[in-house]
């Protein structure tokens, strides 16, 4: 990861999450489970891949970061539904867009916001994800 992540000085750190992804694994994964693609990731994210130069690159980042969220929270991938945790295209590059139980999960231990960031090598992706209150 190149520099520290951009925490604002008052910030409370909750939490930390971080997970690795294959794109290889991923690129392997949606080719043997089609149906992979709409039970793990929102229509946005899907539309993201679409226009990505590598759909792979770009579902490996999204799935990387959900793994990085829950972990954050201290809870499990089961205990959501994983199309509440999103990576999404923003004006200023991918945002993480947080609803449904785990919202709920992250409001009730007090996250006011999140920090993340992506690093992609030509083999994996590497998420941090820092809930912060």
């Amino acid at each position: 990861m190149n520099g520290p992540l951009p925490l604002p000085a008052d910030a409370s750190v909750l939490g930390v999450g971080i997970d690795l992804v294959g794109i290889a694994r991923m690129r392997a994964a949606l080719a043997r489970t089609p149906r992979l693609e709409s039970r793990v990731f929102s229509s946005r994210e899907r539309l993201g891949a679409e226009a990505h130069p590598d759909a792979a690159v770009r579902f490996a980042s999204s799935f990387a970061v959900k793994e990085a969220v829950v972990k954050s929270l201290g809870i499990g991938l089961s205990d959501v539904t994983l199309h509440d945790i999103e990576l999404v295209d923003g004006h200023h590059g991918p945002e993480l867009v947080i609803g449904g139980h785990a919202g709920s999960v992250a409001e009730s231990r007090g996250v006011v916001g999140w920090i993340h960031r992506i690093e992609i090598t030509d083999r994996r992706v590497v998420a941090v994800v820092v809930p912060r209150g």
